[in-house]
């Protein structure tokens, strides 16, 4: 570890072997002088309880007050500052630069955009068909169109939808002809209708016979609704929508003729001097994005260490953590609890949510809350394996978000919500269950990052 900031004249560090990484890869980063040091350092819940614990309260503020975190925050704010007043002394330069009105430019240029968008008209319903494959649960009984020569007109029970690498979602569907077939986006035509839903047997086994004969006679005896939604250009079902309003009808999106018409007719189109003001306006709006990230970076770092910590410790007492300057019973199970969602873990435990749960349960309720979905598209609608299940996570949400709701209402980094994603996964692989198969099932691997 290195050396304590203005207590020890030296540090010393341990770097762990690895073939990837060469020994003078190593040295040459330890005698670099230009690497910069980030602190990523906060306060936490089980942080807090152990300071409670072992020092009174100004020693705790004057050990926070010393970290490496506090020192960077002193010194950062000072240089962003001075940066903030460059970028708006820009913006100012810019503006008096401009040869024709700023308004009327903004106008013009939104104009444009909005014609170029409707330019390609097949992505809202791409993007419509994304959504609700990825909305769609296991034991869905759904219909749809096919863009490819194979009939894949009439219905299929879905036995489990996936995300792969890169964002495509992905559903695997059961025909009544017992085919295991792949549904992806561009397979499709149309939006995927929701016909009925069956319960899936368990063990979930989708690639054995026995699994898929159990579920076609479960469908065999479900009544499904015949419906063909009409939808509007979001892709949402006309029927089910509530009637459009004078404002809405304003709103919509019209062709792409009259948009270039609107824009053809501006009073801008023909001057001159439009595309030099363009990008005058585009470098203002570009300084404008960083003057706003710089002010928030700003708030942010100004609000010390010191300041959380103890924004920190007021919501320990009113959760029944603190009583005063002394753990509660509740707060020494805090001080032993190490996890990224310590609070969520502890109040967990003492509402019994973990209670009476079998071996693979508990593995299906407790990965809700050690699972995180890190890909940028949305995750692929979860699936739990029993009502005992969907119960316990069903609390678990509400527990956590009452807790989301106050650490933001006391400016404070929120704990992360529940994520269910993987419970099926984590059920199927504690009931014994091959890890290959298992894991197949969802296109993942046993080292993938999205199961860590």
């Amino acid at each position: 570890r290195a050396g304590r900031r203005g207590l020890d004249p030296l540090g010393h560090a341990v770097v762990l072997w690895s073939p990837f990484v060469s020994f003078a890869e190593v040295a040459t980063l330890a005698s670099s002088r230009s690497f910069t040091l980030r602190s990523a350092f906060r306060p936490t819940a089980n942080m807090a309880a152990n300071l409670v614990r072992r020092y009174d309260e100004d020693s705790a503020v004057r050990l926070l007050n010393r970290s490496f975190a506090q020192y960077q925050a002193d010194g950062s704010v000072v240089r962003l500052e001075h940066r903030l007043l460059e970028r708006r002394a820009d913006v100012v330069r810019l503006r008096a630069a401009l040869p024709l009105e700023e308004a009327a430019l903004r106008e013009y240029r939104n104009a444009q955009r909005a014609a170029e968008a409707a330019a390609a008209p097949d992505a809202p319903q791409r993007r419509a068909i994304e959504t609700a494959i990825s909305r769609l649960a296991p034991g869905a009984v759904i219909a749809w169109g096919s863009k490819h020569g194979e009939d894949r007109r009439g219905f299929a029970v879905v036995v489990s939808v996936s995300q792969r690498r890169g964002g495509e979602v992905r559903v695997r569907a059961l025909t009544p002809d017992r085919r295991l077939v792949s549904v992806r986006p561009e397979d499709l035509t149309d939006l995927p209708v929701a016909l009925a839903s069956v319960d899936l047997p368990r063990p979930y086994q989708p690639h054995e016979r026995t699994f898929q004969q159990e579920v076609l006679r479960r469908l065999e005896r479900v009544r499904m609704v015949e419906r063909t939604p009409r939808q509007d250009r979001q892709g949402r079902d006309v029927d089910d929508a509530e009637p459009a309003t004078a404002e809405d009808e304003r709103a919509a999106p019209r062709d792409g003729a009259a948009l270039w018409q609107k824009v053809n007719s501006h009073q801008l189109h023909k001057n001159p001097q439009r595309e030099g003001a363009l990008r005058v306006m585009a470098r203002i709006e570009r300084a404008e994005r960083e003057i706003l990230e710089m002010t928030r970076t700003i708030d942010g770092v100004a609000d010390t260490v010191s300041r959380r910590f103890r924004r920190l410790v007021e919501l320990l007492r009113r959760w029944g953590y603190l009583n005063g300057w002394a753990l509660t019973d509740k707060g020494e199970l805090l001080a032993r609890c190490y996890n990224e969602c310590d609070l969520l873990v502890v109040e967990a435990l003492s509402a019994g949510l973990f209670d009476d749960l079998s071996g693979p349960e508990l593995a299906a309720v407790a990965c809700c809350i050690t699972y995180e979905h890190r890909s940028r598209t949305a995750p692929p609608q979860f699936w739990l394996p029993s009502a005992t299940t969907r119960e316990r996570f069903r609390q678990l949400q509400q527990l956590a978000e009452r807790l989301h709701g106050e650490e933001e209402r006391a400016g404070l980094l929120a704990t992360r919500l529940p994520d269910a994603t993987f419970a099926a996964v984590a059920h199927a692989w504690a009931s014994g269950g091959d890890l290959d198969e298992v894991l197949a099932e969802e296109e993942l691997s046993g080292r993938d990052p999205r199961v860590a």
